[in-house]
């Protein structure tokens, strides 16, 4: 006989109820509903698979970190998500990240990737200018976009010597003023 009492069942952020009804036992999930009579056996094994909504927004789980001028960064990890913060997997849709701070841009790198089971990778974006605060914006269409954490990058291998101040005309004997001024930079013109 089925057992008449409404049960209560947690699952992640959602809550689900099993409501006898009559005879009829009713399994409520999302917008799913299953039922048992009482014609059915005194133990029920029942697999039920729970499938993601439609994505809402996008989510970084996996944000660069500080690095130096002319290296990519570490991988940039985005996940379509629905409204219960579930991954999409069936979203395949383009992701599109751009540059939201810092002083330098996107020297190179893929800045659109199509999503692959839900999740879009970008593994080769680079930056030139040394700087600190940078932050990437990714969107798509209209879902609600992200933003990653701030991340610095560095001057690369000292390179070369640049001059930052040029020579005036001066009088024999006499010193140049102003005085001649040369940096040490890196193969990006980045002072080291």
């Amino acid at each position: 006989m089925i057992n008449k009492k409404l049960m209560k069942i947690k699952r992640r952020k959602s809550t689900f109820f099993i409501l006898p009804f009559w005879n009829i036992l009713l399994f409520l999930m999302g917008s799913l509903l299953f039922s048992c009579t009482e014609d059915m056996p005194d133990e029920l094994v029942m697999t039920m698979t729970y499938k993601a909504g439609t994505a809402t927004k996008l989510v970084i789980t996996s944000d660069p970190g500080n690095q130096t001028a002319g290296v990519a960064l570490t991988n940039i990890v985005v996940e379509f998500r629905d409204a219960d913060d579930n991954v999409v997997t069936g979203e395949s849709s383009n992701v599109t990240i751009t540059k939201n701070a810092g002083t330098g841009a996107i020297a190179s790198g893929t800045a659109t990737v199509a999503a692959s089971s839900g999740i879009a990778t970008f593994s080769d974006i680079v930056f030139e200018v040394a700087d600190t605060g940078y932050t990437l914006d990714v969107d798509s269409g209209s879902l609600t976009g992200d933003t990653t954490t701030s991340f610095n990058i560095t001057a690369a291998a000292k390179n070369k010597l640049a001059v930052k101040t040029d020579p005036s005309n001066a009088v024999a004997g006499v010193a140049n003023s102003p005085s001649i001024e040369i940096e040490i930079q890196d193969e990006f013109g980045n002072l080291t």
